[in-house]
């Protein structure tokens, strides 16, 4: 089975090299965006042995943007021009619990399944849909006096269409699923993706963390719900943090984990945790 691993970094330059390096394996491509935001200077790509790296033509990526599905569309298309059996989406700071033989091995076990993370609070969601959010990319997480002046314009927005009565889901041709944005699934799933891509732009964009929906979205409302497993296969812990980040002291309980990743983690907070999980894959 061929793979695709599309990764999307801003930061963590010796982490994202030890990613590649951990990914490089037969039968493995990756498709890189770093966020022009990053200074590239800083940047120096592992050289592979085996997987081709993309790069990809960078694009300002902003917390809570529909930027953040428009640059995960064009890798899926950019991915998609070849043949692989999966795609499965990283971001710079995950780290693979699990070998790549094991991985292949556990993917030529479940062909055809397409593994995606659910959240049932969807009503709560739902609003992040139904009135335009016009100022988000310029809003992202609200830092600095710029992205504040903009937020308060877009409440004034929102008053207005609530007032107005503007639902953009009262005519909604899907039925709304929500989750993690992180990902591993199948070519198939990927064509459904890109067929629907004019609908997930007018659906999708325009609102808040919509990253979160629109995979499920367009994977509970094709042929292949029946092949979803409600699992993205990520260790991640919400309980802790937003994401938590991984300490040393999770060290046990990572690597008894039947997951195939973990987000996130931060050299910043705990760099012996990255090297001790990196040298177990080499081990």
């Amino acid at each position: 089975m061929k793979h695709a691993y599309l990764i999307m970094a801003h930061n963590e330059w010796d982490m994202l090299n030890k990613l590649i390096q951990a990914l490089d394996y037969p039968n493995n491509d990756i498709y890189l965006h770093i966020d022009k935001k990053a200074d590239l200077k800083k940047v120096n790509i592992y050289k592979t042995k085996y997987s081709k790296v993309f790069l990809q033509k960078r694009m300002v990526i902003n917390w809570g943007g529909h930027s953040q599905i428009k640059c995960v569309l064009i890798m899926l298309q950019k991915a998609r021009k070849k043949e692989y059996d999966y795609y499965h989406l990283l971001s710079g700071v995950d780290i693979p619990l699990k070998r790549q033989s094991e991985i292949h091995d556990f993917f030529e076990k479940n062909k055809g399944k397409n593994f995606l993370e659910f959240d049932k609070k969807i009503d709560y969601s739902k609003t992040r849909l139904r009135e335009y959010h016009w100022f988000q990319e310029l809003i992202g997480r609200n830092k600095g006096i710029v992205p504040e002046i903009f937020y308060r314009v877009e409440k004034m927005s929102i008053f207005v269409q609530k007032k107005l009565g503007v639902n953009r889901l009262k005519n909604a041709e899907w039925e709304i699923f929500k989750g993690e944005h992180w990902f591993s699934i199948t070519k198939e799933l990927v064509d459904e993706i890109i067929k629907n891509k004019s609908k997930i732009r007018k659906t999708f964009y325009y609102a808040i963390c919509a990253d979160e929906m629109y995979i499920q979205t367009v994977a509970m409302n094709s042929y292949l719900a029946e092949s979803v497993v409600e699992d993205n296969l990520r260790f991640i812990d919400w309980n802790r943090g937003t994401p938590y980040i991984f300490r040393s002291n999770d060290y046990d309980e990572l690597c008894s984990s039947s997951k195939l990743f973990a987000r996130k983690f931060s050299s910043g907070i705990d760099k012996e945790i990255i090297e001790c999980l990196y040298k177990r894959l080499q081990g």
